[in-house]
């Protein structure tokens, strides 16, 4: 669990050595998942926070293992907003892929990300937190898409990150 998004990581955005709080939390998840499993997605609709989350009543919550992307993502918010109280959370959707079904280095027959972040929106917005639409912020053109992405995949380059800073800078 330690090294997923929903489990221990959810809860090391301080620094340690200077016990210093992170003011703003930026989370830009679901590429992965989207591209490798797309099965499991699941949808906000059937996430149960009630048996998912559950209140132990002295600050502390037990966790229920997730069977979806969605429910992980809602652990991970819980416990990002419940360590991080006096953090502003901002969500941010998936970036879009190449328009072509370029299947090289790229994720195979992936397509685009738009239901799929649509979803983990619906999951933010349980949570109250703003969502910023990144689907715009890399070009699709295939001629463009490499020159923002660094693995050809879904991580952004220099270039890439000034394009996604850009929409956060917008909102």
């Amino acid at each position: 669990e330690a090294s997923v998004g929903y489990g221990d990581r959810a809860v090391n955005l301080h620094n340690d050595y200077t016990g210093e709080e992170p003011d703003i939390i930026f989370v830009y998840l679901g590429c992965n998942d989207f591209a490798y499993y797309k099965d499991t997605f699941g949808e906000a609709a059937d996430v149960n926070y009630a048996t998912l989350i559950t209140d132990n009543g002295d600050g502390t919550f037990t966790y229920a293992v997730p069977a979806t992307t969605c429910e992980a993502y809602a652990i991970m918010l819980h416990k990002a907003t419940n360590r991080y109280s006096d953090a502003k959370i901002y969500c941010m959707t998936s970036t879009a892929r190449r328009e072509t079904d370029y299947t090289g280095d790229s994720y195979p027959d992936a397509g685009q990300p738009t239901a799929y972040s649509a979803e983990l929106q619906k999951v933010a917005q349980y949570f109250g937190f703003p969502v910023i639409d990144l689907e715009n912020a890399i070009p699709k053109e295939v001629e463009l898409f490499d020159k923002y992405i660094g693995d050809k995949r879904a991580h952004a380059n220099a270039l890439g990150m000034d394009q996604i800073s850009n929409e956060v800078l917008s909102v």
